[in-house]
């Protein structure tokens, strides 16, 4: 095997759709700027995986992303040439030099997905001045980082693997053979606390690909952050906390159940001490953080879901006519028949979404709106401000997303959905991407393909929202 320096596996993070952040903003009170229309700009955008979606799926909106490597934009820029891209910008520039640069023009959301923790100091505070000088009034901003005290326990490994894998080797050899060093040691080490950090380490990195693993744990640069030093210096800048970037990641009842009383109890009505204590209780290590340059609301309003989009994995449940089953399993139960057909509804639409006013209209309104963003806030629904349709499996002409048929054909093992999010499908389905271009009706597919496989190929299509509609 050939090892070079590993370019970073360059994902889709639903989170950081301009639709998603600004259903956020909408339900904590602010008023964030149309996502179909938006000026979008990524920082440390790697080869394009998250923008280049984002991209493709909203001609009207327009996109500037940057990236230190030129390699990464190199990439990129192949990559949206051949979907004929005119809305989206690529440029190989170093985030500090970019933000000493003056301020022509203004972004409705700016988006730092792994760039805070891995990036020396001085790009920090170039992020949060991008911010302050670039983020439009209504805007928002989406920053991650690995967040303290919960990454100790994950510097213990790093520092395991960064003074024991030979510094000279190629990155990606480093990688390899950092998974062989903690499954000897997983085996070895007491039944200890200690023990049980590098075996579950050495279980989670034996599955992660090489640049996860190399950046996080081999790279010269990974510093984690207190989240109330982090809101200190955004707010030196201007921007306020607003949540986190996935709603069941700031609720204590979802991310810290057994401990969500203790959090209040503790933070004394200070929403952000509250996420302080969250962090402390949890472990949690790493975080979705979204700023803005005005105050929202510190609890999401459930009332603001009318203006709304909704879609989760909803199922009915053997249990009762009101027990349904969500995407991770738990059953949830509907106060009343009103609200099981709302959550029939939902479940019967999904991939698509549906207009939450559709579920909160009538007499109990109120009450449904709040079962609602309960659910949402445990995970089993996700917000969008715009709607999102998909492609059924009994359309005459099967399209697959265009993007997704290339990324499959240039050889990934995973592909993006219109849902904004990886999905590796069975290789017998990858294989069969390129004959979904709409072009061909059932019975041609049948007979090229097979009509048991062409079903099952079109079901988890359909499923996975990789149809067009």
């Amino acid at each position: 095997m050939a090892y070079a320096d590993p370019l970073y596996t360059s994902l889709p993070f639903a989170y950081t759709q301009p639709a998603a952040l600004a259903a956020l903003g909408i339900l904590h009170g602010l008023t964030p700027p149309a996502a179909e229309t938006a000026r979008v700009l990524e920082l440390a955008c790697a080869s394009g995986g998250n923008v280049i979606p984002l991209a493709a799926r909203f001609p009207r909106a327009s996109f500037t992303a940057v990236d230190i490597v030129e390699e990464e934009i190199r990439l990129a820029k192949s990559n949206a040439a051949a979907l004929d891209l005119s809305n989206l910008t690529l440029e190989v520039a170093d985030v500090v030099e970019f933000a000493d640069r003056p301020a022509t023009s203004q972004f409705d959301y700016i988006i730092a997905h792994g760039l805070l923790s891995w990036a020396p100091p001085p790009v920090k505070a170039a992020v949060f001045k991008i911010c302050r000088e670039r983020l439009s009034p209504q805007g928002l901003a989406a920053i991650s980082f690995n967040v303290l005290p919960g990454w100790r326990a994950q510097q213990i490994v790093r520092d395991i693997l960064r003074r024991s894998v030979g510094a000279n080797a190629p990155p990606l050899l480093r990688a390899e053979q950092a998974v062989l060093l903690l499954r000897q040691m997983a085996s070895k080490v007491s039944n200890s606390p200690y023990g049980t950090i590098v075996r579950q380490s050495a279980e989670r990195l034996a599955e992660a690909v090489p640049s996860y693993l190399f950046s996080e744990y081999l790279a010269p640069v990974n510093e984690a952050f207190f989240f109330d030093d982090i809101v200190s210096e955004a707010q030196a800048h201007g921007l306020h906390y607003l949540t986190e970037g996935e709603l069941p990641m700031a609720a204590p009842e979802t991310l810290a159940p057994e401990s969500a009383g203790l959090v209040r109890e503790l933070a004394a009505g200070d929403a952000l001490a509250a996420q302080t204590w969250l962090d402390k209780v949890s472990g949690r290590v790493f975080r979705r953080a979204l700023f803005a340059k005005r105050r929202g609301q510190e609890k999401p309003n459930a009332s603001a879901l009318a203006e709304l989009h909704v879609s989760g994995v909803i199922q009915p449940s053997p249990q009762s006519r009101l027990a349904f089953q969500l995407e991770s399993g738990h059953i949830v139960n509907a106060p009343n028949d009103a609200a099981a057909a709302a959550l029939a509804e939902i479940g019967r639409a999904y991939p698509a979404t549906i207009a939450a006013a559709n579920s909160i209209a009538g007499a109990n309104g109120q009450a449904m709106a709040g079962a609602l963003l309960r659910l949402a806030q445990m995970g089993g629904l996700r917000v969008s401000s715009l709607p999102l349709a998909v492609g059924r499996q009994s359309t005459s002409h099967p399209r697959v997303f265009e993007l997704a048929r290339q990324e499959a054909a240039r050889g990934q093992t995973w592909v993006t959905t219109l849902q904004h999010r990886s999905y590796q499908p069975p290789p017998d389905i990858l294989s069969l991407l390129a004959v979904f271009d709409g072009q061909r009706d059932r019975a041609k597919l049948s007979a090229v393909v097979g009509e048991a496989r062409l079903t099952a190929a079109l079901a988890t299509l359909e499923r996975e929202a990789l149809l067009m509609p």
